[in-house]
């Protein structure tokens, strides 16, 4: 649907899908110019949350941002999350099917934090105008590099053999976006400057390897929720390892 999006001139190049809630967050905290070409549609996590608004459901998650996006919605029916990694042996996740071979006009796909942010900050700037549709996913290597997947991501990419459900679409996002306002430290500013020193401190002293083993999608986050109080303890696998 975002392809046809791009195809038609809907939305401005390049059209970002909507398929990782993480970049959907991080765009409308960091860069909210490219709020307009984000497709309309709800992501695949939020359109099965949709679609069992009216009863209960168990929801197996690759990674805390689904998690996050299906916690954000209002439905009325509770939702159980579980991991992959709880399921182990019943299922096994497949990749994203590639762009087809007719589709010509400049599709690309970055995955990885690092590179994310890089595309990001080039559409920002007008340097990604001739590409058509921009596949963006935070974990490397796309939802099979996920830090609740127990598989090795060159593992978990290998597509199992699946059939396409009949007359499946789109599920049109409601509401347009809106940017989110940025992180307030503290209503003080000089507490807010403290907390700052206080973020920075604990970074330095993490591995700086983002892996998402934590659940943060950064180390810097992962300071951030610890100094803002929003998780007890950092549950770090790599500190005290060297960064690469």
């Amino acid at each position: 649907a975002a392809r046809q999006c791009a195809q038609a001139r809907k939305l401005p190049w390049p059209v970002i899908p909507p398929f990782c809630p993480a970049v959907v967050n991080l765009i409308r905290t960091r860069f909210h110019a490219l709020i307009p070409h984000i497709a309309p549609f709800l992501s695949p996590i939020e359109a099965m949350r949709q679609s069992y608004a009216d009863r209960p459901m168990t929801a197996v998650l690759c990674c805390p941002a689904e998690a996050s996006a299906l916690r954000e919605m209002a439905c009325a029916q509770p939702t159980a999350l579980c991991s992959p990694a709880a399921l182990a042996g019943f299922a096994r996740p497949s990749a994203l099917s590639p762009a087809p071979p007719q589709d010509r006009v400049g599709p690309q796909a970055v995955s990885g934090i690092g590179e994310v942010l890089d595309a990001l900050d080039r559409a920002e700037n007008g340097l990604l105008a001739q590409t058509s549709l921009l596949e963006l996913h935070l974990c490397a290597g796309g939802c099979p590099g996920a830090p609740l997947l127990s598989l090795p991501a060159d593992v978990a990419s290998d597509p199992a053999p699946t059939e396409a459900a009949p007359g499946g679409v789109a599920a049109h996002r409601q509401s347009p976006l809106a940017p989110r306002a940025g992180i307030r430290l503290d209503a003080d500013m000089a507490e807010a400057v403290r907390k700052l020193g206080r973020i920075e401190e604990t970074a330095r002293r993490l591995p700086g390897l983002d892996c998402g083993d934590c659940g943060a999608p950064s180390c810097l986050a992962a300071a951030e929720d610890l100094t803002l109080g929003r998780i007890p303890s950092l549950d770090c696998p790599y500190r005290g390892k060297e960064r690469t």
